[in-house]
């Protein structure tokens, strides 16, 4: 966002988006984003004028009977803001001059299926779509994935694709969802904010009928009334605690934190089951705690109602809502350089791109965080059976004076991917090692006249002392350096393990259940019997298998236990 708020401008301050967002600079650009219906009524996208010579120009629906593109339109409404017009909040969207494509591809049960994922970027290149975005994740995360296959492809075409990685932590190094890892595709992770706007109403309580109280509270959903359930913030999603509470017949929530601070819980596609929410401080939260335990009523002396569902402004996070933003920057930048080649676009985004400190949540560390968390369009140097021990880089000097460009390199936290004495990854934050890779420039500076391209050759010297068996992850960043006051740097890694000999799947970890334990996964005792063909009521094994790192494949044989005739 950009325009009179320095609060509102801060995610475009910190992409250094504001100098490129002259008129005409993303100008005819046409950005398809593939997700839920849009709020064209809203009075940032377009302010009910859909279709020719509108904002939201084109798109379809693939899900529903009868789309008026406006249902179900909460999250592309928040993607497709980064082409925002100017509204009474004071700011503008990354990249305000593009035409906007809307697809609809979640049905009522916010789930979308491969086929119509497929079905809506083909459609959108055939639309004469551009540049394509998607807040969409996926669990398998092989690049011979349907859906990925079809999006590496589109990407060959020459249409930028920008997909979200995903926002989860808990299951290891190795863990990216689909289609992000196609080939070529822009896969998005996101950083926090260092300033986070809210808009806050007045709301108070008392205790006992005793002097009123006041406190920050930010509801979600309109009306509070009736009973509020009070719960505490811990691992569990906001939107499985409206679940949970939903399940129980509570319509009203509130969290009070575990850390300092309070803020707009986002409960999603679980905030139609909950008439009222919100969150308080650990302090407010532990006081009310005491007071029930003795007994004690506590009164809410005032709620404001919230902004309606539709034509509303939320502050938000995640890289559902970084991954629409790098499709705007991808439009500026192809403004600017004359062209959409994804690959050249995916190498100037990672060159120009500043490497951030490692943080665990809690705390900034020294060295950077490792290029599989943040980096993007790397030189990898693959894993102990396969590692390339010598690489090479291009620079090209695109100026109109000679250039001399200095090599250099700054070394990343080598992470363990699995945890002690296991087969099993670590959750974030991972265990860091004290050992870090290094790289050996065949050149340490090379001067490149205007349109040529030196090649310069890297070798990459792995960290010593890993832990070779918990997959031990190293990276880091080349820098470059120029005369011509150009300051690049490209990510690479490494891993000091063979992922080949890993333990995929543990010797305990597979069984047969019977089918109707629904998601019990009890294991059937040994020698159990199933008969089939199944009668009606009767029901058939189920195979549970529980990886411990990701597999491509999974093939399960059918042995007779005795010689069938035939």
């Amino acid at each position: 966002m950009s325009g009179q708020s320095t609060s509102l401008a801060c995610p475009n301050t910190m992409f250094e988006l504001l100098e490129y967002q002259k008129p005409a600079r993303s100008q005819a650009e046409m950005v398809a984003v593939v997700d839920t219906g849009i709020d064209y009524t809203h009075p940032a996208l377009g302010n009910n004028c859909v279709g020719k010579g509108c904002l939201v120009a084109f798109g379809t629906d693939l899900v529903g009977d009868a789309y008026n593109w406006i249902n179900t339109p909460t999250r592309i409404t928040r993607c497709c803001i980064v082409a925002a017009q100017p509204n009474p909040h004071g700011f503008t969207g990354a990249a305000p001059d593009v035409t906007l494509g809307a697809y609809h591809v979640f049905g009522c049960d916010g789930l979308a299926s491969n086929d119509i994922l497929i079905s809506a970027f083909n459609k959108a290149l055939e639309h004469g779509a551009q540049i394509i975005s998607a807040s969409i994740v996926g669990t398998r995360g092989w690049t011979e994935e349907p859906w990925t296959v079809a999006v590496s492809r589109i990407v060959e075409q020459g249409v930028p694709c920008a997909i979200s990685v995903g926002n989860d932590d808990d299951h290891g190094l190795f863990y990216i969802s689909t289609a992000a890892n196609g080939k070529e595709v822009t896969a998005v992770a996101s950083y926090d904010n260092i300033l986070t706007p809210s808009v806050h109403f007045h709301a108070g309580y008392s205790v006992d009928g005793g002097r009123a109280t006041d406190f920050l509270y930010v509801p979600r959903p309109p009306a509070l009334q009736g009973y509020t359930v009070l719960v505490r913030r811990v691992i569990c999603l906001f939107a499985d605690k409206a679940v949970n509470q939903a399940a129980k017949g509570a319509k009203y929530m509130i969290v009070y934190n575990n850390v300092a601070g309070d803020f707009a819980p986002t409960l999603g596609d679980s905030a139609s089951l909950m008439k009222g929410s919100g969150m308080v401080t650990p302090e407010i939260g532990a006081s009310w705690v005491n007071s029930l335990k003795a007994g004690s009523n506590i009164d809410f002396v005032s709620f404001s109602k919230s902004q309606a569902v539709t034509r509303s402004y939320a502050v938000l996070s995640g890289t559902s809502m970084s991954c629409p933003i790098t499709a705007a920057i991808i439009a500026l930048v192809s403004q600017v350089r004359g062209t959409r080649d994804p690959q050249l676009i995916l190498n100037l985004l990672s060159a120009t791109a500043n490497p951030q400190l490692s943080n665990d949540g809690k705390q900034f560390y020294s060295r950077f965080a490792p290029a599989a968390q943040q980096g993007g369009g790397m030189s990898f140097f693959n894993d102990a059976d396969r590692r390339i021990r010598e690489l090479s880089l291009t620079i090209t000097d695109t100026g109109e004076e000679p250039a001399t460009y200095r090599l250099g390199q700054v070394s990343s936290l080598a992470m363990y991917t699995l945890q002690k004495a296991s087969v099993y990854p670590m959750a974030f934050p991972n265990e860091a090692a004290d050992s870090y890779a290094s790289l050996k420039f065949l050149q340490d500076s090379v001067t490149v006249a205007p349109g040529e391209h030196v090649v310069v050759d890297v070798v990459a010297i792995p960290p010593s002392g890993l832990d070779a068996t918990r997959l031990a992850l190293w990276s880091g960043y080349i820098t470059v350096n120029g005369t011509d006051v150009s300051s690049l740097s490209m990510p690479y890694q490494g891993l000091s393990s063979s992922l080949r000999n890993s333990t995929v799947l543990a010797s305990d970890q597979s069984w047969i259940f019977h089918s109707n334990y629904s998601k019990n996964y009890v294991k059937a005792p040994d020698n159990t019997t199933f008969l089939l063909p199944a009668a009606a009521n009767d029901v058939l094994p189920a195979v549970y298998v529980g990886l411990a790192l990701g597999s491509s494949q999974a093939k399960i044989d059918v042995v007779p236990m005795t010689t069938c005739p035939p």
